[in-house]
């Protein structure tokens, strides 16, 4: 039988100290919908890549489990880095997740899963505590505790639509 062809594709980035992390995609070619084929189904776990530009750009790849099969925008908060999950297309394959890894130890590990299957993650932000997600599909942005993980999925529609908006990206004011 043909082998599915999957492509690894860098996402987003963030910089913590010397070292880059970049969130990598793990898809594979599919029906995306609406007449078109293209690399959108989740193929397997999300990964994180780290470069560590003090060590001649050396890189590293973490997986970011199962609960992060299509990651996408990533904020770092000082030791930790959250990274958004999900699929529009492969929901029930991939649903909306905010993965938290820790970034103190020697090696990065995934830490914890906040459930944000309500959405399909997109912007991501963490300010005061609280971490804040857009949604692709609906124009909304969901809140949730960084401590605790419980989501607040109180209407914050930023994007009011008829039928498809996305809030593209979310940001903090200067800390």
């Amino acid at each position: 039988p043909p082998v599915a062809m999957r492509l690894h594709n860098a996402a987003k980035l963030a910089v913590r100290g010397e070292k880059v992390y970049v969130t990598l995609a793990n898809l594979e070619l599919a029906d995306c919908g609406y007449g078109m084929t293209g690399y959108c189904k989740p193929a397997g776990n999300g990964k994180l890549a780290v470069i560590d530009t003090a060590d001649g750009d050396a890189v590293s790849i973490v997986d970011l489990t199962s609960a992060c099969k299509n990651p996408g925008a990533i904020y770092v908060s000082g030791d930790q880095a959250w990274v958004a999950c999900g699929s529009f297309g492969f929901p029930d394959e991939a649903p909306g997740a905010v993965v938290r890894v820790d970034l103190s130890g020697a090696t990065p590990a995934v830490a914890a899963v906040v459930d944000a299957s309500a959405i399909v993650p997109g912007g991501l932000a963490v300010c005061n505590g609280k971490g804040y997600v857009t949604d692709q599909g609906s124009g909304k942005v969901i809140r949730f505790d960084t401590a605790t993980g419980l989501v607040d999925i109180s209407d914050r529609t930023v994007c009011p639509t008829v039928y498809f908006a996305w809030a593209a990206d979310v940001a903090c004011p200067a800390q």
